[in-house]
């Protein structure tokens, strides 16, 4: 996930606070840095894939018939 530090602050002042508490998880996340230099927040190294893998196999043992094409 990416997250830029204006979003983490429009999104609690405008949006639903009570999601930003779900998505902000930095014992979860790391700093980053993008290609254009704005500082970013992301899931950490790894963490992501596996989470991904782990809904995947769930996916397929609950709705077989289900299929993803995309994960991002």
């Amino acid at each position: 996930m990416f997250s830029k530090d204006w979003c983490f602050d429009y999104s609690t002042a405008v949006w639903n606070p009570q999601a930003e508490e779900i998505l902000w998880q930095p014992k979860l996340q790391e700093d980053k840095v993008s290609q254009t230099g704005g500082n970013n927040v992301r899931y950490a190294r790894g963490l992501k894939g596996k989470l991904v893998k782990q809904f995947c196999d769930l996916l397929q043992e609950k709705l077989p018939y289900c299929n993803i094409r995309y994960a991002f």
